[in-house]
């Protein structure tokens, strides 16, 4: 049975991480480093097209562009996958990954049925106008509906522009949605049947319709269903009004964008599939070899699995972090996907990916540089900076020569909610740590900063709430710790407290001079006792829940003067 897909009409929902909750200004080096780098974007040819590598890597030569833009371009048997390209639909061998070319015609959701390859038309004079199917074996193809056929039957309901919004197949009827109106056609007799108005879902279930109906706008939808062969119609119950409807192994699923969760429908009553602490967080769920898909985010987004007979809920892999995720196509135990990165300064930046869903490949990414597939990096005057790291392993090693190029810079969005991640070796190459490049790196437990470090900006650890400790080497010449609190090196700046750090009480040594934006997001610590040698800290409240903490100062010193002018609480020592 075929589950549907909306296409053009259905919003997806946009999950925006607050990138901008860090918003404060870096802070000056300690001491006197030697100069930094001066980072420019890097020339193109240096790395390879992004796409080019996913597709070749992942063995499908499709175009993610036409994939996105399309909308369900593929479809798969046992052998083949079939998909949608530039001339039309294409099929690639799954086991000699050799391609073939099937048609001319380019269409978008593709269905296998009985042996025939179903799908609407989208580059016929009349686009959007007819449902093709080729027979899989003889690579024939016929129109199966063209609307431009019944125009009178369709023009009769009040439709004035009308096309194909999607299909469902039940035997040898289709169900198809011309203007949120629903029709029936009969294969064998060619008599196209008027049977619902204003459909905002629908899914078929052996011989019966499901569906609700109402404007968009309106707060509630009702659920029906319609028997095909009788027409007798019957009220199920009431649903929220976002919602889509699928079907699955006979079953049938409604998920609901209100609440985020997942339902099944069991003798007329929706069963609750998800926890409240585990929502859905996208306006489709995928079904694939008998599993339904779907993602949802526990500190970082991640594509999860429900089997639908045990309902046992699988993470399959963390989907990079990355803000919000959406247009998610599986196919061939790959997940193509979108990702969409939001910048400190609200620009956007838009990754197209490939991710394995075997779990021999540990949720490999696809779409890297071939030599080193888990980093994207630059190279400028002999160095290379990292930009992103794309992996999710728990112990990450960052390289010390990329290219036979040592790795001098990792940039301010380099490990941005990589929550997998645990632990971190630095390389003794590196120079510079720009901007918060650890960013809600949840579960990182400690770092060592290597000998050659000469910045590190004061948020680079910015709510890592698993932090204890920031270790410096003894070499480093720039920064010191004490007791895993970072320094510079002569313990005259305060640099970074770690947020993870379970001392209740702190005291900023006497030797401390300037205190930089060093108390992260929500550090544990409650009291901070600032010696009156404080003479310099930041120009504005770097405490995020001041209310959490008490300063204890010195009467007339710059702290209590600090305190005063923020409103902070604070007692006299």
């Amino acid at each position: 049975m075929l589950i549907i897909t909306l296409l053009t009409g259905c919003a997806h929902i946009s999950i925006r991480l607050n990138g901008a909750e860090l918003t404060k200004e870096p802070t000056m080096p300690p001491a006197t480093p030697e100069p930094a780098p001066v980072i420019t974007p890097a020339p193109t040819e240096e790395i390879p097209e992004i796409n080019e590598e996913m597709d070749r890597l992942a063995g499908f030569p499709i175009d993610l562009e036409i994939v996105y833009e399309l909308g369900s371009p593929f479809a798969e048997d046992k052998d083949y996958v079939y998909y949608t390209s530039e001339n039309g639909i294409e099929k690639i061998d799954k086991q000699t990954r050799e391609t073939a070319h099937v048609s001319d015609i380019r269409g978008c959701q593709l269905y296998i049925d009985r042996g025939y390859l179903y799908f609407i038309s989208r580059m016929s004079p009349n686009a959007e106008m007819e449902l093709y199917k080729i027979d899989i074996r003889s690579l024939q193809s016929e129109t199966v509906f063209n609307c431009a056929d019944f125009e009178a039957e369709i023009l009769a309901h009040s439709i004035l522009a009308f096309g194909i919004n999607s299909y469902a197949i039940a035997g040898e009827k289709i169900i198809i949605d011309i203007a949120a109106k629903l029709f029936e056609f009969d294969v064998n007799s060619k008599i196209l049947t008027y049977l619902i108005d204003d459909v905002y879902q629908y899914a078929v279930q052996n011989d019966s319709l499901y569906y609700t109906n109402g404007l968009s706008t309106q707060e509630y939808k009702e659920l029906y269903r319609l028997n095909l062969s009788t027409k007798r119609n019957e009220f199920i119950c009431t649903l929220n009004r976002w919602h889509s409807l699928f079907e699955l192994n006979g079953k049938i699923y409604n998920m609901d964008y209100d609440s985020k969760n997942l339902y099944r429908l069991e003798d007329n009553e929706f069963a609750e599939l998800l926890s409240a602490d585990m929502p859905a967080y996208d306006y489709a769920v995928y079904n694939y070899n008998g599993q339904i898909y779907f993602t949802s985010f526990d500190n970082v987004f991640a594509l999860y699995k429900i089997d639908p007979v045990s309902n046992e809920i699988e993470r399959v892999v963390s989907l990079c972090g990355n803000c919000y995720i959406s247009d998610i196509y599986i196919v061939n135990g790959y997940a193509y996907y979108e990702s969409r990165l939001h910048g400190e300064y609200g620009e956007d930046s838009l990754q197209q990916r490939v991710l394995s869903l075997n779990p021999a490949d540990n949720g490999a990414p696809l779409d890297t540089h071939e030599a080193l597939r888990d980093y994207e990096y630059s190279i400028e005057d002999g160095y290379v900076i990292i930009n992103k790291y794309y992996g999710n392993e728990a112990h990450v090693t960052v390289p010390k020569v990329i290219d036979g190029k040592p790795v001098k810079v990792i940039d301010e969005d380099a490990f941005n909610q990589c929550t997998d991640l645990l632990t971190i070796e630095l390389p003794e190459t590196l120079t510079h740590i720009y901007g918060a490049p650890f960013y809600r790196c949840y579960w990182l437990e400690y770092v060592n900063i290597p000998k050659n470090v000469a910045y590190i900006d004061s948020g680079a650890f910015f709510r890592c709430p698993s932090l204890e400790n920031i270790f410096v080497d003894k070499a480093n010449p720039y920064y010191a710790d004490i007791n895993g609190v970072l320094y510079s090196k002569n313990l005259t700046e305060l640099i970074i407290y770690p947020e993870g750090k379970t001392d209740k009480d702190f005291v900023v040594p006497d030797s401390v001079i300037k205190i930089h934006d060093a108390f992260g997001y929500h550090p544990l610590v409650e009291t901070i006792t600032i010696p009156a040698t404080v003479k310099e800290m930041p120009d504005y409240d770097m405490f995020i829940y001041p209310e959490d903490i008490t300063l204890i100062v010195k009467k007339g010193s710059v702290a209590e003067a600090y305190a005063i002018e923020y409103e902070l609480n604070y007692r006299l020592y």
